[in-house]
């Protein structure tokens, strides 16, 4: 509210004589008086709402709705590239489901009242995703995990550093986590990336892992808008990469359109022109609820049945540069 009041208060000085203006004045603080109304309705409607306001010239498009997937084929040359190493898929899913017996240890419900330990459903990530997080911990061994955005996704690889008694150090780089996870943490960052030191990326060795689940948005010096032109080109060959929320080789879904998420377009453009310098370890969003998947996790969907949406439909991207 602030913002918009001192911007009202900067128009009153220098538009009085203006009738128009006046008029516009008047409205924008009419506007202002429902602000926390409209908040809750924004947010019953599925539509993040956290008090900041965008007021474009333009519209963002004049035929609003994803360009691929759902009702459209996905992106042609995205599905090539992830085709290719499908095999490869299906076998880490296969050997993901041989952890089964520490994953059926890790509690159904993710609850506050349970520091340090993560939990299956009630996170801000499917249970499919957490599942491949524990699972490229345990494989990779990593030195170091350096996770940007934090939450119960760092609860998991701290889960994972554990039942395996792994040396990784894990890095949380985040103003505000969405969960306690200081305690399970080596170093903790409180700043956004965009604030941060990025020479911190140079540590990084190949099985390393940084993963990625920031604001989905790119902005002027925004956090997406750092990682994808400070930090994701610069990264050693080997080190593995991870980013959240990402439904390629398909758009955004429909229900996704009032969050202006874009970070995923930078994204297919980075691939897209690396095309033979990246190795794709799991598209999981375009492995979802594929033939393969069900197969291959079947001891897995036996424990949680009634939440099987949960482990097939997944929403991240793990690669590597070659």
């Amino acid at each position: 509210m602030k913002p918009l009041k001192n911007w009202i208060r900067k128009r009153l000085r220098h538009a009085l004589a203006l009738p128009e203006l006046e008029d516009q004045i008047r409205e924008i603080r009419q506007f202002a008086e429902f602000l926390p109304e409209i908040k809750q309705h924004l947010m019953a409607s599925n539509v993040p709402s956290g008090g900041f306001a965008l007021f474009l010239e333009y519209p963002p498009s004049r035929d609003y709705r994803p360009r691929w997937g759902y009702t459209h084929p996905p992106h042609p040359e995205l599905t090539t590239l992830f085709e290719k190493n499908r095999q490869n898929y299906i076998k880490r899913f296969e050997e993901l489901a041989t952890l089964k017996p520490y994953l059926v240890q890790i509690n159904r419900d993710f609850s506050h009242e349970r520091p340090g330990e993560p939990g299956w459903f009630g996170g801000a990530i499917n249970a499919i995703d957490s599942a491949l997080l524990y699972y490229f911990v345990t494989q990779t061994k990593p030195k170091i995990y350096l996770e940007i955005g934090s939450g119960v996704t760092t609860l998991f690889a701290a889960k994972a550093k554990r039942d395996h008694q792994l040396a990784t150090q894990i890095i949380s780089l985040d103003p505000k986590p969405r969960a306690e996870v200081n305690m399970v943490c080596d170093r903790v960052i409180r700043e956004g990336l965009e604030t941060a030191d990025l020479s911190i990326f140079s540590q990084l060795q190949p099985g390393d892992i940084v993963f990625v689940d920031g604001t989905h948005r790119s902005f002027m010096n925004s956090d997406v808008t750092v990682f994808m032109l400070d930090v994701l080109p610069k990264l050693q060959p080997g080190v593995i990469v991870h980013i959240h929320d990402i439904t390629l080789p398909f758009d955004y879904p429909p229900e996704f359109s009032q969050w202006y998420w874009n970070e995923q377009y930078i994204l297919a453009a980075y691939l897209l022109g690396k095309g033979e310098k990246i190795e794709v370890l799991m598209p999981s969003k375009f492995m979802s609820h594929s033939l393969e998947l069900k197969n291959a996790i079947a001891p897995l969907l036996e424990t949680w049945p009634e939440d099987n949406h949960q482990w097939l439909e997944g929403g991240s991207l793990w690669f590597t540069h070659l």
